[in-house]
């Protein structure tokens, strides 16, 4: 995200405030961005685990009968 790093230190640094204010709801977007990808990372994983855990419960059952 260094683009948006970049962004952000341009808009802060500049002595409007509206500029400022701008700067700011861009960085509550990136985090709430950053925080919603961590989330579906780990929905993912999860989900993961659950098919693998599926799988080797279908192969048991197929070995078994």
């Amino acid at each position: 995200m260094s683009k948006f790093n970049e962004l952000y230190g341009y808009l802060s640094d500049r002595q409007t405030p509206h500029l400022f204010v701008i700067a700011e709801v861009l960085y509550g977007l990136k985090e709430a961005m950053d925080k919603q990808n961590e989330h579906l990372a780990s929905i993912s994983a999860s989900l993961e685990k659950l098919a693998g855990q599926s799988q080797t419960a279908a192969n048991d059952e197929t070995a078994n009968a």
